[in-house]
């Protein structure tokens, strides 16, 4: 029953004619496959985490002078879906219009209402809410793989200024 509840606030923020559950699902969809995808992260991490070390009989001994990669030269290729996502949502507010005007032909009874936003409201909530929940989703997922990172590897293994770079890259240069 809470479901129903929710896919019937969400309707408030869809064209006429699209149905709330079919879109939840659809999101929910992208983003465990995006999610699923990054999974390969941590095993990229721990095969270059094998390369520094050779075997003498039990023990792993450090190759002398070895660094490991970057950080996200190691896991930026796995977040690709996540900017797969970015544009569905772009793509998605899009046809939102284009269903207003072409498909169900209720353009006009939106321009008729008394809040002139409603159109704007109908066909731009939802897609923004994914972007960001996909933005949250991949810097969550981001942190904790650093955080794997970073308890893994030994310190003097360690590229100088990696968190310094990862945070300009996922703020876009801003800090």
């Amino acid at each position: 029953m809470k479901l129903d509840s929710f896919y019937k606030k969400l309707a408030r923020f869809l064209p006429l004619g699209i149905e709330a559950r079919t879109t939840f699902h659809q999101l929910c969809t992208a983003y465990a496959i995006a999610a699923g995808f990054t999974l390969a992260a941590p095993l990229s991490i721990l095969g270059q985490y094998n390369n520094l070390f050779y075997r003498e009989g039990d023990k792993k001994i450090l190759y002398e002078g070895m660094m490991m990669p970057m950080f996200e030269i190691l896991v930026s290729h796995w977040f690709v879906l996540f900017g797969a996502i970015l544009l569905g949502c772009i793509a998605m507010a899009v046809l939102f219009y284009l269903h207003h005007r072409q498909d169900s032909m209720s353009i006009y009874t939106m321009r008729r209402l008394p809040r002139r936003r409603e159109l704007h409201i109908r066909c731009l909530t939802v897609p923004i809410a994914a972007a960001l929940v996909a933005i949250l989703l991949a810097m969550t997922l981001m942190a904790v793989y650093y955080a794997f990172y970073m308890w893994l590897v030994p310190p003097q293994c360690i590229t100088p200024g990696q968190l310094r770079f990862l945070i300009n890259e996922l703020t876009g240069g801003i800090f």
